[in-house]
């Protein structure tokens, strides 16, 4: 265990104590640390991307650290192999020096992203030196000390938006279990998601059902298979999402409109402008009525952070639908009709005229919508107040 306190050196050697850890892994050479904010101010901090994808054998890689006292080095080298430890996990071997105050410096790829961490080598060995692979389950293994899970609170530090008095998520959620632990079933089929649904089971699905691959207008949409990423998230039914057990993590909760109200009203309001804004900037289409075909808009900012994405939702079919071109969310306010629940929906299905351009379009309008109870739906999550 690190002893506390202890002082921290930045890049532009101002130092601050620390006084105390909140997670931690001797064998990984990890700790997460709290500090003040007048110590370090969040908006000048600078981060490093964790490459999660394939490490290769004799792929270069560069680590900056300490060694023996001399501040800030530079060592190149290449993976050498890829190794499993009891102790460890998931080992990176590589030709990289490291020497006595490299350990917990990180081990780069080429493009800058973090690989590893530098842990360890061995003294009467020569160019035997170890990285701990930065991944998901490297991070679960670290000893909590508080209440909250690591994974929980890393992504409340990197997925938290500030607007306004509001805190969003900056990403659709994706977890597969309520705040219990309870698992909530994935249904692979419109079968099976159409069943679960009149049977009252809370279950989720990814956007692209894989009944639906074959589908012409799925052929449209360029890399589809990213429909079923991490980044759009997961369309989850009434039943997981209306649950005592608790969908979102701690600390978050389902809006309601009157908070998407605020949202959208502290972005600019319910118009063309500000579902632009709120909008990821690459992966909308919209159909145009005069070329009779779907066009790639080309004027969203994603100026707001949110990065809204065209995840589409499940029909109560259980059919995909939308991907690409348009969503809606889930809502707590309820409808007047009791089969339904309110929602808010991006591109809807209206039309209209561009003067400038004298042609017709689907209109990409923010709009308070409705959602069957037997559809699939992504959530956006909002801080508890």
């Amino acid at each position: 265990m690190y002893p506390i306190p202890f002082r921290i050196t930045t890049n532009n050697h101002r130092t601050f104590q620390v006084n105390q850890v909140s997670y931690y892994s001797d064998s990984c050479d990890l700790f997460l640390f709290k500090w003040s904010r007048e110590d370090i101010k969040m908006n000048k901090l600078k981060y490093l991307f964790l490459n999660e994808g394939r490490v290769e054998k004799s792929q270069q890689v560069f680590s900056v650290s300490h060694p023996m006292g001399f501040d800030y080095s530079f060592s190149l080298g290449n993976v050498s192999s890829l190794r499993e430890f009891n102790r460890y996990g998931s080992i990176v071997q590589t030709t990289t020096p490291i020497s006595s105050g490299s350990s917990g410096s990180p081990l780069l790829s080429r493009q800058g992203e973090v690989i590893g961490v530098n842990t360890f080598s061995y003294i009467d060995g020569q160019n035997l030196n170890f990285s701990i692979r930065l991944n998901k389950s490297t991070i679960e293994r670290l000893i909590i000390s508080e209440g909250q899970s690591l994974p929980d609170l890393l992504f409340d530090l990197s997925h938290s938006l500030e607007i306004g008095e509001q805190v969003w998520m900056n990403t659709n959620l994706s977890v597969n279990h309520f705040r219990n632990g309870d698992i909530i079933a994935q249904e692979k089929t419109s079968k099976e998601w159409v069943l679960a649904c009149k049977e009252g089971r809370p279950v989720w699905a990814f956007p692209k059902a894989i009944e639906q691959e074959n589908l012409a207008f799925l052929e449209d949409i360029e890399d589809v298979a990213s429909a079923s990423n991490m980044d759009y998230g997961k369309l989850y039914n009434f039943h997981a999402v209306f649950n005592e057990r608790g969908l979102p993590p701690e600390g978050w909760e389902i809006p309601t409109v009157y908070d998407w109200d605020k949202l959208i009203n502290q972005i600019g309001g319910w118009k063309y402008q500000s579902t632009k804004s709120m909008k990821n900037s690459t992966e909308w289409e919209y159909f145009e009525i005069q070329s009779n075909s779907f066009k790639t808009e080309r004027d969203n900012t994603n100026e707001s952070g949110l990065s809204i994405l065209p995840s589409g939702n499940l029909t109560s079919e259980g059919l995909t639908d939308g991907i690409g071109r348009h969503t809606i969310f889930w809502s707590l306010t309820d409808c007047i009709n009791t089969n339904f629940q309110y929602g808010i929906g991006f591109n809807s299905l209206t039309f209209i005229y561009d003067i400038n351009t004298n042609k017709f379009a689907k209109s990409p309008q923010i709009a308070l919508d409705s959602i069957y109870k037997m559809r699939g739906a992504p959530v956006r999550c909002i801080r508890k107040r």
